[in-house]
């Protein structure tokens, strides 16, 4: 029996680790994938690149065709690449040159986001072969296969919790031994910037505008969770030394 229990703690509590691990990353790609947040990055992204090809002088000029284009009209239309957007003109006159590129990619944002990619998520990954085959990570299709999984995964998690915990018999070891696989996940969050740092350093410099906004967004997201698993793990384990110290108060009592 204590055979079964030393494999059930160790294979439970592997598991457990792997499923808390990947738990995390399912939360923040949710997270990320979904339609408010996926916009702003993309509109931060989009915006980066823009301002990267043209002066602000350029886009005055853009700006100002925009308003005369709206002359006695209440939008007006303009086609992007494959696609033919319409414009609010009280959007336009109620912004300037500094606003237009956001209020053109969050029109664009929608196009992509909702966007019929005709495959599955994994199968569109599988294919990707340029950067606008990317766009479906943070699509309504990216979206809906990370929300699938963080339901998979949780089952899996709750799963693998109780099966590392029914291998421990008592309570203060089950505090303690939960404490321990959260705050060794959760210590990774002191080593957040390290982790940035390095996957910044795997793009190249001219891609770094378009891609640093992405890896922030990324990495705030994962250590915000991993903060939660750090200070739970250490609440947890003071729980159990609560419970060992007063436990040996209450057998020394007894004693006298």
């Amino acid at each position: 029996m204590d055979w079964l229990r030393f494999f059930g703690k160790f294979l439970g509590g592997l598991l457990f680790t792997f499923s808390l691990s990947l738990l995390i990353v399912c939360i923040a790609m949710s997270s990320m994938t979904e339609y408010n947040n996926a916009k702003s990055i993309f509109a931060d992204v989009y915006v980066g690149a823009l301002k990267s090809q043209i002066s602000d002088a350029q886009l005055n000029e853009i700006f100002n065709a925009a308003i005369n284009a709206c002359q006695g009209k209440e939008s007006i239309n303009y086609v992007l690449g494959e696609e033919n957007m319409t414009f609010n003109c009280t959007d336009i006159r109620g912004g300037n040159a500094t606003t237009l590129p956001y209020l053109v990619a969050t029109k664009s944002f929608d196009t992509f986001y909702y966007k019929n990619y005709n495959c599955s998520f994994i199968d569109c990954i599988k294919n990707i072969s340029s950067p606008e085959d990317a766009t479906v990570f943070f699509s309504s299709t990216g979206n809906e296969f990370f929300n699938k999984l963080l339901m998979y995964v949780i089952v899996a998690t709750v799963l693998t919790g109780l099966i590392f915990l029914a291998s421990i018999e008592t309570w203060p070891g089950r505090f303690q031994s939960l404490g321990v696989e959260f705050l060794f996940i959760g210590i990774m969050y002191f080593l957040i910037p390290y982790a940035k740092d390095a996957a910044i350093k795997q793009f190249p410099q001219e891609l770094l505008p378009l891609i640093s906004r992405i890896i922030d967004i990324i990495f705030n997201s994962i250590s915000s969770i991993l903060l939660i698993f750090f200070v739970a793990g250490v609440v947890l384990i003071a729980i159990s030394l609560g419970i060992k110290y007063l436990a040996k108060k209450k057998e020394e009592k007894s004693v006298k």
